[in-house]
């Protein structure tokens, strides 16, 4: 699941519901991949798995503002890279759904998985990253294995490898501020 906080909250203003760089004290801005935590579906209706590298695309960069992120999938035993523009209004005030309904979007802008003989999983660490041309560079750092996929999910040829020393930026399931 993916939570985004403000983090520009004090520890004072973050035990209550009011204050803030966004001005909700220390409840969730926005949370996506799994309804069911949230008493907003069942479990079934959870999206995200053991997510990694959760970031927001800078500006300059193709469909920047959306967020990217490699999901383990362990429910499924395999990876996916997905990419996904959170419902907003202006960038950082997120649209709450109406009571009883889930956090959207309903689908994914992106969503590459390799077919049943390449597939890629990784239980720890790994991670995606948008280039300017469009391509997402992935690191599936259980094994070594990077590779770049293009805009129509075709692998490019490459002698890329990764490890866990340098596979992806120090994350947490946590996205701090926001665009």
């Amino acid at each position: 699941m993916l939570w985004i906080i403000d983090h520009g909250t004090s520890t004072a203003e973050a035990a209550g519901s009011v204050g803030g760089t966004r001005g909700k004290g220390g409840e969730l801005l926005y949370r996506f991949g799994n309804p069911f935590a949230y008493g907003r579906g069942t479990v079934a209706d959870q999206y995200l798995s053991y997510l990694h590298d959760p970031q927001w695309i800078p500006d300059g960069l193709p469909t920047a503002g959306e967020i990217l992120l490699y999901n383990n999938g362990n429910n499924r035993q395999y990876a996916s890279v997905e990419l996904f523009a959170p419902p907003v209004t202006t960038p950082g005030d997120y649209i709450a759904p109406a009571a009883g309904q889930a956090y959207g979007p309903s689908s994914v802008t992106r969503f590459y998985a390799a077919d049943s003989s390449n597939r890629f999983w990784s239980r720890i660490m790994s991670g995606a990253q948008m280039q300017p041309n469009g391509n997402i560079l992935i690191c599936n750092s259980i094994n070594g294995n990077g590779f770049e996929i293009d805009e129509q999910d075709n692998v490019v040829p490459s002698t890329m490898r990764c490890s866990a020393s340098n596979a992806t930026r120090p994350t947490s399931l946590l996205l701090w501020g926001g665009p």
